[in-house]
């Protein structure tokens, strides 16, 4: 699986770059018959101003002899202190496992402000597949905690897939900082996830780490691995770097 990415209470001098570019890669260890899995992506964001924000991402993905490119564009604006939204739009040219075309939109509301803050998170997205069409609702919550310097996040995550049917399952995940510059994470699901345009079960565990090198570049790594019903287990390991200006 992807690791998500948890929206963050917390802002500081990396938050106010008006520039983010991040690059990342996953290799991905499939059980015999699959071939191994690589993907690549870059992300170039600009804070346009306080509210608004856009952004570019390709994502170049090969498994065995077919690969797709991924690209899409995203626009978030935030409202009211402590709340936000988006809408993306992305395209594969030619596409064998990626969606030909998806729209994505959401955002998150702060409940409860303060060190211990509440957030809820909405999550929407439709996506047309060579199998058929598939949509994603997914709901959830991060509690922040000590400070924030910690912080947990649920997500109840629905699929409607190919053939119309309703999949639910779901992901909890723990993110602490341990030093200024250090965060860790880890976390779990249980959860349907779009493979190839079908939809499988999957149980996943995975962790990683994120270090501020400087004031304007981080590094990722992460390790994540899936029990799937279909296709053979998959061990995914992801080295990321974040650059902002």
């Amino acid at each position: 699986m992807n690791v998500p990415r948890p929206k963050t209470l917390r802002r500081g001098g990396a938050e106010a770059a008006r520039v983010r570019l991040d690059y990342d890669f996953s290799f991905s260890d499939l059980e015999e018959p699959r071939s191994d899995w690589h993907e690549a992506s870059v992300r170039l964001r600009y804070q346009a101003d306080e509210t608004l924000a856009v952004s570019a991402l390709l994502e170049v993905s090969d498994r065995g002899r077919s690969r797709d490119v991924y690209g899409e564009v995203r626009l978030d604006r935030r409202g009211a202190p402590g709340s936000g939204v988006y809408v993306a739009l992305g395209v594969t040219p030619e596409a064998d496992f990626r969606p030909e075309w998806q729209l994505s939109a959401g955002g998150f509301a702060r409940i409860r402000g303060g060190p211990g803050a509440t957030v809820l998170t909405l999550d929407a997205r439709h996506g047309r597949y060579r199998a058929g069409d598939v949509q994603t609702l997914t709901p959830g919550i991060e509690q922040y905690l000590a400070g924030g310097r910690a912080w947990l996040t649920a997500r109840w995550i629905n699929i409607f897939d190919e053939d119309g049917d309703h999949r639910a399952g779901w992901l909890a995940r723990g993110d602490v900082m341990a030093g200024d510059r250090l965060r860790l994470f880890a976390g779990l699901a249980d959860a349907p996830e779009t493979s190839e345009g079908i939809v499988i079960d999957t149980f996943s565990l995975f962790g990683g780490l994120s270090y501020d090198l400087s004031a304007s570049a981080s590094l990722r790594l992460s390790i994540a691995h899936e029990d799937r019903d279909v296709g053979g287990d998959r061990l995914q390991l992801s080295v990321g770097t974040g650059l902002r200006f």
